[in-house]
């Protein structure tokens, strides 16, 4: 067989396999009614499409997820031609918009979106192993991808993680490429990482130490050093076309504000960004302790229970991370330089207390540094079966020692298929904004805590910044701010839900809601296993009266509120204060 043939049978098998884990991660999606979907799919009735239960779960269908009524809000926002919320950055919406064509589908939309991009990513770290030269690696980390129980779970939540799973991989490989062949595809991978900018606020941590990478592992002629240069110039005008919004004053300023806000928890305003960026930089360094077993417990989480003791699998990862290639008699350091650098902003994210669901971008790397360990223990074999038969075919026991490391793992794993979150919260949100929209036609505005429910009552959320008052003296002013955030002239409807875990931005104060209750009727009410939702009439003659006269406040000092009172955030406490705690306690 002519050398031409062997490479077109080896083309063949390599998009034979990406082909296969792509199917296997679709088989393995969980399809039909789950014991606890009844209620759910009498909710929906006629919106769920005859023949559902053959290709779908009824979740597909419901708002699931973190900020899922904040994502369908911009997916929408993008069919229409209207500007997006600059903390929803625009690859998603814009990918769940062309999948949807009509306001009304962008649900169903958005989520087969997500289960198309999580099923290409076992494919896409297939296709880095192999460019690295381990395909025994990329099969192991492409088999344990897909049947992955954190991904599975993700690939159902409504939101923009499935999409930045796949293209922190994709950048991933177009990186490791671009270091095998220079400078051709510098464009491509600008392209493809400006993308990944615009797909989540932690590409800028992922594709900055690639960049890095690039530039210091460049040799030979001059113009091989404006390679990175390019690919960071291209990315960043990318970037700065698709999140271009007037609205803010400096896109640097407001992304320092999102991590700042992310890890601190404090709200950044336009004035304390920056300020708010340094508390947390010295939250995550105080964080770092214990950062590096609590990242590789992650990694490791859904293997722990195939037999072989933790202690084992993390001294794998390890290996695999770090262990160097041996290529034409010189040690080669670039794959565990790149598989370090992408890594790290998990560390930092385990540092700063993330959520899990920010870290789950790590496990395809971490499955394929598992690879590499397998691939490097078998180099023993690889000798042996060289020594024993001079037609041993290279890599066998490379491949042979990762087929037997993922028989290991396998029944674990087929044993931990997840099935979807119970639609029991998502379904009563439908169910009362229906009700919603019976009841109040002319509101205008909700004063809700839950984005999907804003999202499904075709109501905006009111008013835009949680109320502040603590004290009996600022209840005015929060009134105020209700009447001044919701549009409309008619009766606001104020929604309270009993056993609801809020994020930090959706708290509004007691004292407001005592308000409420105190002097407005209780409209109708709906009763889950989880949770009970009261909606009431807010009548704006009843704000007005309670309000009271505007106040009049002197002019504005700097880092003060109209009222006088100084700004939160560390840049107004003043100089040589003391930062307050951070965080949750640790």
């Amino acid at each position: 067989m002519g050398g031409q043939a062997r490479r077109r049978i080896r083309k063949l098998r390599n998009w034979g396999v990406a082909v296969g884990l792509v199917l296997l991660r679709l088989w393995l999606r969980p399809v039909g009614p789950g014991p606890d979907d009844a209620g759910a799919i009498e909710t929906l009735g006629p919106a769920l499409p005859e023949g559902w239960q053959r290709w779908g779960v009824v979740q597909d269908w419901l708002l699931v997820g973190p900020d899922a009524g904040a994502w369908a809000e911009a997916a929408v926002a993008r069919l229409q031609g209207a500007p997006l919320d600059p903390n929803r950055l625009p690859v998603y919406p814009t990918l769940t918009a062309w999948a949807a064509g009509q306001p009304g589908d962008v649900v169903f939309a958005g989520h087969a979106v997500n289960h198309l991009a999580s099923a290409t990513v076992p494919a896409l770290i297939w296709a880095l192993g192999l460019a690295m030269g381990a395909p025994s690696a990329g099969l192991v980390a492409g088999v344990l991808v897909a049947l992955n129980p954190a991904l599975m779970t993700a690939a159902g939540l409504y939101g923009a993680d499935p999409a930045f799973q796949m293209m922190v991989v994709l950048t991933a490989l177009l990186a490791w490429l671009s270091l095998q062949k220079g400078t051709a595809l510098a464009p491509v991978l600008g392209l493809v990482g400006g993308l990944t900018l615009a797909t989540h606020f932690l590409g800028f941590a992922i594709l900055a130490p690639l960049l890095a990478l690039g530039l210091l592992s460049r040799r030979g002629p001059w113009h091989r050093w404006l390679s990175p240069v390019v690919t960071a110039a291209i990315a960043i005008g990318i970037f700065r076309l698709l999140f271009h919004n007037p609205t803010l004053s400096s896109d640097l300023a407001f992304i320092q504000g999102i991590y700042g806000t992310g890890v601190t928890g404090l709200l950044a305003t336009p004035q304390s960004q920056v300020g708010v960026f340094e508390a947390a930089v010295l939250a995550v360094s105080e964080g770092l302790g214990p950062a590096l077993q609590q990242a590789t417990d992650r990694i490791l989480r859904s293997l722990r229970f195939a037999g072989l003791p933790p202690v084992v699998l993390a001294a794998l990862l390890g290996i695999g991370i770090l262990a160097p290639n041996r290529r034409r008699g010189r040690w080669d350091f670039r794959a565990p330089a790149l598989l370090t650098l992408v890594l790290a902003p998990a560390l930092l994210l385990e540092a700063a207390q993330g959520p899990e669901r920010y870290s789950r971008y790590a496990l395809p790397f971490g499955f394929l540094a598992l690879g590499r360990a397998v691939g490097l223990l078998a180099a023993p074999l690889e000798f042996l079966g060289r020594m024993l038969l001079r037609r041993w075919p290279s890599g066998t026991a490379r491949l042979l020692l990762a087929l037997v490391f993922l028989a290991l793992f396998l029944p674990t794993l087929l044993r931990q298929r997840p099935r979807p979150e119970r639609p029991v919260r998502p379904a009563q949100d439908v169910w009362v904004a229906r009700q919603l929209g019976e009841t109040f036609p002319s509101a205008g505005g909700l004063l809700t805590r839950s984005q999907n429910l804003a999202f499904l009552a075709a109501l905006p959320r009111c008013p835009d910044r949680p109320c502040e008052a603590r004290l009996e003296s600022e209840l005015g002013e929060c009134l105020h701010a209700v009447l001044d955030g919701c549009p409309g002239s008619g009766d606001l409807p104020f929604v309270r839900e009993i056993t609801l875990v809020s994020g930090p931005g959706d708290v509004r104060s007691q004292l407001f809601e005592s308000f409420v209750l105190a002097g407005s009727p209780m409209v109708f009410s709906h009763v889950t296993t989880e949770r009970r939702v009261e909606v009431y009439r807010l009548s704006r003659e009843r704000l007005r009266a309670a309000a009271g006269p505007r106040p009049q406040y002197a002019p504005m000092a700097p880092g003060q509120r109209p009222d006088g009172r100084p700004l939160p955030g560390p840049n107004f406490m003043g100089p040589g204060a003391a930062l307050p705690p951070i965080g949750p306690p640790r």
